[in-house]
C-alpha cells in the first residue's frame, strides 16, 4: 500500500474532493477554488491521524477540511473544540 505521496492516495483526494463537502471540522463551506496555500483552501484531513496509525487510504478515514482547521487539529484524535456560538441553538433547553 502506499502513503500519502503514491497515485492512490491522489486519487482519493481527487474523489474528495469531487464531492465539496463542507468542513468536519468547522462545519463551513470550503471554497474548492483557493489555491493550497490559502488557510481557507482544500485539504484531507485524517480522522485517525498517520502518526497513531491512521490508514492514508481508508474512506472512513479521510475528511475534507480547510487547511486552516487541519493545521490547529493537528494530530489530535478528536477534532479541535470551536467556540460555543457556532453550535448555539434557536431556544433555551
Amino acid at each position: 500500500m502506499r502513503g500519502r505521496d503514491g497515485g492512490p492516495y491522489r486519487r482519493r483526494r481527487r474523489e474528495l474532493k469531487a464531492l465539496r463537502l463542507p468542513c468536519w471540522l468547522c462545519g463551513r463551506d470550503i471554497d474548492y477554488e483557493l489555491g493550497y496555500t490559502d488557510p481557507w483552501s482544500f485539504t484531507v484531513d485524517h480522522v485517525i491521524p498517520l502518526s497513531k496509525g491512521g490508514d492514508p487510504l481508508d474512506w472512513g478515514n479521510l475528511r475534507a477540511a480547510h487547511y486552516r482547521c487541519n493545521q490547529r487539529k493537528g494530530d489530535q484524535l478528536v477534532p479541535i473544540k470551536h467556540d460555543v456560538e457556532s453550535f448555539s441553538t434557536s431556544r433555551a433547553w
